[in-house]
């Protein structure tokens, strides 16, 4: 099988390495499988080396797992995803799964070098307390209510909608970000 996974239960993390080919249907199988598996708990740790996939995946492969993910985020739990990469495209197709699963409770992170993931997995490690107080800080920011807001609209009225006779005449107005009280 061109994907497996090892789960250590002492360590609380589950090890999926994949090899050559694989298929998303073979990636779903992987994940039912360790999430089935007796010896997982929602929350351990999961580090992803795919390294050795070839090709890339898709990015329609990429939208599937983050779904699948979602659908799965109560067995899984508030966990961390390393994903070690060692090409470019890899690197890029990884950063979308991340942003796709931003709101899940997985926080996931993509890494050329294994060792690097794995220091960020460990929950003792200074690197992974320096990371986890930063992304606290970045969510409680990014928690504020925001709205793109046509420039010659930024004094107006927020519940204010334009009129249909305005519509064509707001497009072609370039867009700023605004915070709204």
């Amino acid at each position: 099988m061109p994907i497996s996974y090892e789960i250590d239960r002492a360590a609380r993390i589950v090890r999926i390495t994949a090899h050559g080919d694989v298929s998303f249907p073979e990636e779903k199988e992987c994940l039912d499988a360790f999430l089935a598996d007796s010896t997982h708990q929602p929350g351990f740790r999961i580090l992803l080396d795919d390294r050795e996939r070839m090709p890339a995946a898709s990015s329609a492969h990429v939208k599937a797992m983050a779904s699948l993910f979602e659908l799965n985020r109560h067995a899984i739990g508030a966990a961390r995803l390393a994903i070690v990469v060692a090409k470019d495209v890899s690197f890029g197709l990884a950063r979308m799964f991340s942003m796709l699963t931003d709101n899940s409770r997985v926080e996931t992170r993509v890494f050329r070098d294994i060792d690097e993931a794995e220091q960020w997995l460990d929950p003792n490690s200074d690197d992974s307390a320096a990371h986890r107080d930063t992304n606290q800080h970045r969510r409680c920011q990014s928690g504020a209510k925001r709205r793109v807001v046509p420039v010659g609209l930024a004094g107006a009225d927020p519940v204010q909608q334009p009129s249909l006779n305005e519509l064509p005449q707001l497009r072609a107005r370039p867009f700023v970000r605004a915070a709204i009280p």
